[in-house]
């Protein structure tokens, strides 16, 4: 083979490997970002129904499965936040957020939550232990 041909043909070689590479690539973002967006469209959803169900149970009555499920959804954000705020460094959370987590603390000190799976409540007192004042620098 004659070195012009070799030279076309690595630079048609190079061409088709970044054409394949850009193609799965770009459909593999492509499908990251539907997965994402379903996922995102997935949490009101699920809110929704959360909600609808505590209302339920408020109209008739049964106050104690409405408290228990508002709990539940209380510690489901209170997770959310810890795993999106865990390896925030204490001195760059958002003071609102940590204004919440007070709010919180305070009320789950004067309503404590039942028993619960261990790994949630090791999420949620990391979560509630970031507006202790000593921490904050």
């Amino acid at each position: 083979m004659s070195k012009k041909k070799a030279i076309i043909l690595a630079v048609c070689s190079l061409i088709a490997g970044l054409l394949c590479g850009g193609w799965g690539l770009g459909f593999a973002f492509v499908g990251y970002l539907n997965f994402t967006q379903r996922a995102q469209k997935a949490v009101p959803y699920v809110g929704a129904w959360e909600d609808l169900r505590a209302l339920r149970n408020l109209r008739n009555g049964d106050t104690n499965s409405a408290i228990e499920s508002l709990e539940s959804q209380l510690d489901s954000n209170l997770v959310e936040l810890w795993i999106w705020h865990k390896d925030t460094p204490l001195e760059k959370r958002d003071l609102h957020l940590l204004k919440l987590v007070s709010e919180v603390r305070d009320y789950r000190t004067k309503y404590p939550r039942a028993k619960q799976l261990p790994e949630i409540e090791q999420m949620v007192a990391e979560v509630l232990s970031w507006s202790d004042s000593k921490q904050r620098p």
